[in-house]
């Protein structure tokens, strides 16, 4: 295949659409959360999780903002009873 007639945008999309599939499969994630073309339009990213307006963009190992799933729950009383 020629590289070059690849048309990137349905690439895209099958892979989202698989990628959705399987981030609902076990009812980790609802479909809200994994709805691609409206977290698009947010401004939000891979590489910007959080969205544009965070002074350190947000970045999953770097942003004070980003907290994971199991630590959140434990705050909330949810965890592992620390």
């Amino acid at each position: 295949m020629d590289p070059q007639s690849a048309n990137l945008g349905m690439c895209w999309a099958q892979g989202a659409a698989q990628a959705a599939q399987a981030l609902q499969a076990h009812g980790l994630f609802s479909a809200a959360e994994v709805d691609f073309e409206d977290i698009a339009g947010t401004g939000v990213t891979m590489y910007i999780p959080l969205g544009p307006d965070y002074g350190d963009n947000g970045r999953v190992g770097v942003s004070k903002d980003i907290i994971p799933r199991a630590a959140a729950d434990g705050a909330a009383g949810g965890g592992n009873g620390e």
